[in-house]
């Protein structure tokens, strides 16, 4: 699921593990880690949301911690929290 967005977070960094995390001020181990497992930490997620400006989004990365972006108003990460409304 993740593993392809982590791919293009890489990418848009410039190209290597390296430039995404001076990017987004995480470990190049971290960002090495989540791509050989395809999984992101909230913490990486939220970090990739940011560096992209959204693009890739958090939701996109952890669907099982936010909402996805069209289930709000605006660009605004909401948890995502069974049975609040």
């Amino acid at each position: 699921m993740g593993d392809n967005l982590i791919e293009r977070a890489i990418k848009l960094a410039g190209g290597s593990e390296a430039k995404l995390a001076n990017e987004t001020g995480l470990s190049q181990p971290l960002i090495n880690k989540a791509r050989r497992t395809g999984r992101a930490g909230p913490k990486l997620a939220l970090a990739i949301h940011e560096f992209t400006k959204g693009v890739i989004p958090a939701s996109a990365l952890r669907p099982d911690l936010w909402a996805p972006p069209s289930a709000t108003s605006d660009d605004t990460l909401v948890p995502n929290v069974a049975g609040v409304d």
